[in-house]
């Protein structure tokens, strides 16, 4: 019987990401490719019976990708232009990330998200469907830093999600705080880098 070792090293964190003030709770954030796997339309539905409840919420979109047209006529015939906005990728996504409140993932499958890691990084809440791959769980406590819907939930489960962690920000905004700092000292780059150096020690041995 042959047996293979396999060993998972995370991509590490940067180490100037800044923590976000709790001025911003009802801006929220999403960040991917416009494609169906990201299912953004979920999102954008689901954000819209959260508005409906909260009109003050606001949701940005930063990605590109081949659903842009069908997302913005979403967008449109949902009378959401003044409050859904989608923003092509920039560079400078981690001073963006830091202007936001919340921070929702709607994919039905991932590897493990770096958007996700960043924002929770930086101490935003998270909103998330479990979706396959695992990333979420890494990431998200749920009920503390966050909350994670099953990845086969409706639009209105989803949307409640949402209102529980604005209805009860000031709560999920200190744990999120307190969870980023374990978050940044396991995924640190110091912490990352010995990872490589002790596996090619490994190896070499």
């Amino acid at each position: 019987m042959k047996y293979t070792k396999s060993l998972v090293i995370r991509n590490p964190l940067s180490n100037d990401l800044k923590f976000i003030s709790d001025n911003n709770k009802n801006l929220i954030i999403a960040i991917g490719r416009l494609e169906p796997q990201k299912r953004f339309d979920f999102l954008i539905k689901s954000f819209k019976e959260a508005h409906d409840n909260n009109n003050s919420l606001k949701l940005t979109i930063f990605g590109s990708g081949s659903q842009k047209q069908y997302l913005e006529s979403l967008i449109d015939e949902l009378n959401l232009n003044s409050f859904v906005l989608i923003h092509d990728f920039t560079d400078s996504i981690k001073e963006e990330i830091c202007k936001y409140g919340i921070y929702c993932c709607s994919s039905y499958f991932e590897g493990m998200s770096n958007s996700m890691l960043e924002c929770a990084a930086c101490g935003l809440p998270v909103v998330t469907t479990d979706c396959a791959g695992g990333c979420a769980s890494k990431i998200v406590i749920n009920n503390k830093n966050g909350i994670i819907v099953d990845r086969d939930s409706s639009v209105s489960e989803y949307a409640k999600a949402i209102l529980e962690v604005c209805n009860n920000y000031t709560l999920f905004y200190k744990n999120s705080i307190i969870t980023s700092n374990e978050i940044n000292k396991e995924y640190k780059l110091e912490t990352v880098s010995k990872e490589w150096t002790d596996l090619f020690i490994y190896i070499l041995n």
